[in-house]
């Protein structure tokens, strides 16, 4: 379970004092990839379909799942480290588990297509979900990520951050190698003791962020915080709906967190429940003057009648 901060200074060594730059390769299940070939990547900690494009620099992930297990030198279901943005294209639902799902140094990368990521570290010595390196002067400091294309990204790691980025105590005071997330008409989604830490700037596009109760983001250290300013783990970003709202002033709706509670119904109506994506979540008549209708955590589009409303149930 400790092997990581054995291989972890084995990695370091091996970045800081190689003549070849090996650190500018790619790894992805175990594989390291040659940038200039296209590939089908293939091994026994992939299923589903991955390919690499030279021409483009893109990871095509198709209803694809990496599982690396404590026993594989590399410990990174995807590991980049070099210096060229490469974009990870998203097609249908796609996984990533082990104890770093995602291993970045050197690059700004991007996660597109529109379809899902879960990244997944259940490991107590785990990374996180997205570890990026942040070392000093002799490391490009322009790391980070970009969500875009109505991609969605969810990170579980019960024992570590979300997103971050390590922080060399030598250079931690004079040099600022923080990683960056953008995100552009999409969601992510962070369950984690801590959400993001040694992130430089968080910009949101087309977004809105959610943060649990009692709690709140601060923008300075693009962390959330609790009443008492200390850091907690839950983070939802999700796109701006294009639902236009239209209210009425008999209805009065609010989440429980179990679902949502709707009150002033008069009449025989038909209530209607959407995720983001327009797909339909749940559907009920409503006649009594107080409905209760059980939804999982998120954020979806009630719609009774004329009546539209966005809400947020965490």
């Amino acid at each position: 379970m400790k092997q990581s901060f054995f291989l972890a200074p084995l990695l370091l060594a091996s970045l800081l004092f190689s003549t070849n730059r090996a650190y500018c390769d790619v790894w992805i299940g175990n594989v390291r990839i040659d940038l200039n070939q296209d590939t089908l990547v293939t091994s026994e900690y992939i299923s589903g379909i991955i390919q690499y494009q030279s021409s483009t620099r893109i990871i095509t992930m198709q209803n694809a799942t990496i599982t690396m297990p404590l026993s594989t030198p590399i410990t990174g279901g995807i590991v980049i480290n070099q210096e060229d943005s490469i974009s990870i294209v998203l097609i249908g639902e796609n996984k990533i588990s082990g104890l770093v799902p995602i291993e970045i140094s050197h690059s700004v990368f991007h996660i597109k297509g529109g379809g899902s990521l879960l990244l997944e570290s259940p490991y107590e010595d785990s990374w996180g979900g997205i570890f990026f390196w942040g070392l000093g002067d002799w490391m490009n400091r322009n790391n980070g990520v970009v969500i875009s294309e109505n991609s969605h990204v969810e990170i579980n790691t019960p024992y570590s951050c979300g997103i971050w980025t390590y922080m060399n105590s030598h250079y931690q005071n004079d040099h600022g190698c923080y990683a960056e997330i953008s995100i552009n008409g999409s969601s992510l989604v962070i369950n984690a003791p801590r959400a993001l830490k040694n992130i430089g700037q968080l910009s949101l596009d087309n977004c809105y962020i959610t943060v649990p109760e009692q709690a709140s983001f601060n923008a300075d250290s693009a962390t959330v915080v609790d009443n008492n300013g200390q850091a907690c783990g839950h983070l939802e970003i999700h796109r701006v709906s294009p639902v236009q709202e239209y209210t009425n002033p008999e209805y009065q709706i609010y989440c429980t967190g179990q679902g949502v509670n709707i009150s002033g119904v008069n009449e025989n109506v038909v209530c209607e429940v959407y995720n983001l994506s327009g797909q339909l979540i749940a559907r009920k008549a409503l006649s009594d003057s107080k409905e209760f209708i059980q939804l999982q955590r998120g954020c979806y589009v009630v719609k009774i009648g004329d009546f539209v409303k966005k809400i947020v149930n965490y």
